[in-house]
């Protein structure tokens, strides 16, 4: 039986319960087999062709045998983008975002029916308008969002020119003036963790704006390319990574893809939810275990994870035009530059991040001459736009692939990433090599990654005294025909096996397999009989090594070339 099935029928009786109440559930996972027939429905209201405000009730009829519905609102009359998504178990919903003013949207619902096997949909969705008004909030504030705590929160938006604006929050307010182009932005001075719900209030000119359930705590950017988008209901998550109740300290922000040649100051089809045992399985699995891990870990600090990730996308497409200006255009995708930058990270810059979770790469590996002093540069970037000069940035180095035609380019980009690791202090390396599949470029393993995640995060953002780092070498001495080789974060320095994956060579660079002991605890000795002068060594240059070195902490003994 399929995870997402097994799931749902355990959850059966409760959501039965529920359903004479107007309770929330989440997303779907799907099946195919049919139970119980649903029958068709109508949307009630708004109707279609309404001018509605922005803030607003919607209802429809309910639809035999449906045990919940996934209501969806769309910019887009192909809902291939969304603004807003949530999973609810009665037949109306008083919307909980910020709609734009003026602007035309598309809203259906999906009936879902017994043990998640049978689906059904309004015939067609309805268009409806929102009411003209001056009054917005940027729109990655919208309900259950987390601000960071300990930092400046600012709220910007626009209102009519020249006007007043007021600003409430957490029992503090502050006022301002809108600009000539009606821009606003008010800031309110440091605050510490609350999992307390706070509503967010912004008037001006007879207009009020509510963003509601707001909590205080660590925001993390969870980005890069398509191993950040894969989705929980893929990857290697057991039923008990999931949220079975309801854990309002993890909200998740979604965001709609959007490459842009110029930068956007609102992100698209942005919304913040509270994950259940729906929700979560469509939704970044990377992103949803780190959030969990770090919600689990300490409770009583709210955890947001801001998810800005699309496949098949280079390095060069994150970087804002200060970091990266060249003439240059993706052979995968056709893009540019810049373009998810503009359209995903810019918007986001006025906000506080505790940290940014990096993993990208495997477009990059193609050619990893650059990619050092781009990573370097999209870093430096990052936290002058964020304004936080030391914010601290996890990079996921790649784990095991191979194909025919890689050679050694996994292994080589891997060195880069430790090399630009080296460089900054600020930034450290999840080590992931043993982990991976050889065949797949996308593999389900997932949560070891957000496990290793955990264990640097604690050390450098929490500043715990704990191994959290992978084996690394700090020290060659040649001794004859042997090399001895020192290593750093090494407590506990041993091999579930015979030594394999080390190689010397030579002045002539020609490499051959090594012999290789541990001695001394943080030492290992390593020689061939073919080399009596060996002046070169490395370790698992490989795009797929099989790795048996490992510390205290069960971290694999980091790849190098010396």
């Amino acid at each position: 039986m399929k995870k997402g099935i097994m799931i749902v029928m355990g959850l059966l009786t409760m959501v039965t319960m529920l359903f004479t109440g107007c309770g929330e559930n989440g997303g779907d996972s799907e099946s195919t087999s049919a139970t119980k027939k649903l029958t068709a429905f109508n949307l009630v209201s708004p109707a279609k062709n309404e001018t509605t405000s922005s803030q607003t009730e919607f209802s429809w009829e309910a639809s035999e045998n449906a045990m919940y519905y996934k209501f969806q609102i769309s910019g887009k009359s192909d809902f291939s983008s969304l603004d807003f998504q949530k999973i609810i178990n009665c037949t109306s919903y008083n919307i909980e975002t910020i709609l734009d003013g003026n602007r035309v949207y598309y809203w259906r619902v999906v009936a879902i029916g017994e043990e998640n096997r049978t689906r059904i949909a309004t015939n067609s969705p309805y268009i409806i308008t929102t009411e003209y008004r001056y009054l917005s909030v940027s729109a990655d504030f919208r309900d259950n969002m987390v601000v960071q705590r300990n930092s400046t929160v600012n709220v910007w938006g626009y209102a009519k020119k020249n006007t007043s604006v007021s600003v409430d929050f957490a029992g503090n307010k502050k006022e301002s003036v809108s600009g000539a182009d009606g821009y606003y932005c008010v800031s309110f001075n440091p605050m510490a963790a609350s999992s307390d719900p706070h509503t967010l209030t912004i008037s001006s000119a007879g207009e009020t704006l509510t963003v509601g359930n707001v909590v205080i705590g660590d925001v993390i950017l969870a980005a890069g390319q398509s191993n950040v988008q894969w989705v929980l209901k893929d990857s290697d998550y057991l039923e008990s990574d999931l949220v079975m109740k309801n854990r309002a300290n993890l909200r998740l922000f979604s965001q709609s893809d959007n490459p842009e040649t110029a930068e956007q100051s609102q992100v698209k089809g942005g919304y913040w939810f509270i994950p259940d045992t729906y929700t979560e399985l469509d939704y970044s699995a990377l992103s949803y275990l780190i959030g969990y891990m770090l919600e689990e870990y300490n409770p009583e600090i709210p955890v947001g994870i801001i998810f800005a990730a699309k496949g098949d996308t280079h390095i060069q497409q994150w970087m804002s035009k200060d970091s990266f200006s060249e003439n240059w255009t993706s052979v995968n995708n056709g893009y540019g530059g810049n373009v998810y930058y503009n359209g995903m990270i810019n918007p986001l810059t006025k906000n506080s991040l505790t940290a940014v979770f990096w993993y990208q790469g495997e477009n990059n590996a193609w050619d990893s001459t650059t990619y050092k002093d781009y990573l370097l540069s999209f870093a430096s970037d990052m936290r002058s736009k964020f304004s936080s000069p030391k914010l601290p940035f996890f990079i996921v180095q790649l784990p095991k692939y191979n194909t025919d035609i890689l050679q050694n380019m996994w292994a080589q980009f891997r060195l880069v990433q430790a090399e630009a690791c080296s460089a900054d202090e600020n930034m450290h390396l999840i080590v992931t090599y043993d982990g991976g599949d050889v065949k797949a470029i996308h593999p389900a393993q997932k949560k070891y990654i957000a496990q290793r995640f955990l264990l640097s995060y604690r050390k450098y953002v929490l500043l715990e005294n704990i191994t959290a780092d992978s084996p690394a070498l700090i020290k060659v001495e040649i001794n004859g025909s042997e090399m001895i080789l020192t290593f750093g974060n090494s407590d506990g320095l041993y091999s579930d096996g015979t030594i394999t994956g080390f190689e010397v060579a030579g002045n002539n660079n020609s490499y051959k397999n090594a012999t290789a002991v541990i001695t001394d605890g943080n030492k290992i000795t390593v020689s061939c009989g073919s080399i009596s002068l060996p002046v070169h060594v490395r370790y698992c240059f490989e795009n797929a090594p099989a790795v048996n070195v490992f510390n205290s902490a069960n971290l694999p003994l980091a790849p190098f070339r010396y």
